[in-house]
């Protein structure tokens, strides 16, 4: 079993570092991943060792999904504020 936490911001990392962290759960059976790239920090459970890298590439891919939908919401607000029409979407 594994799921995604919440997305947190980590006062530790710096810059563009990425880090894993592991730790296990309080009750022994399971794996917490903590995974934070440009100071953006996720967390997920996953039940056995040989899990931890593909939960922290899935974390992290979180990540990047998150950032660049951030992007994204800016541009469109710089763009509004510039007086820019909004863009088409695709058909």
């Amino acid at each position: 079993m594994s799921s995604v936490g919440a997305i947190r911001v980590c006062g530790k990392c710096t810059g563009k570092s990425m880090t894993v962290e592991i730790a296990n759960t309080e009750d022994g059976l399971g794996l917490i991943v903590r995974v934070c790239e440009d100071s953006i920090c996720l967390t997920g459970f996953c039940s056995s060792m040989h899990l931890v890298e593909k939960k922290a590439n899935e974390l992290r891919a979180a990540i990047r999904k998150k950032t660049a939908k951030a992007f994204t919401e800016i541009q469109q607000l710089e763009a509004e504020a510039m007086g820019v029409p909004p863009a088409r979407k695709p058909d």
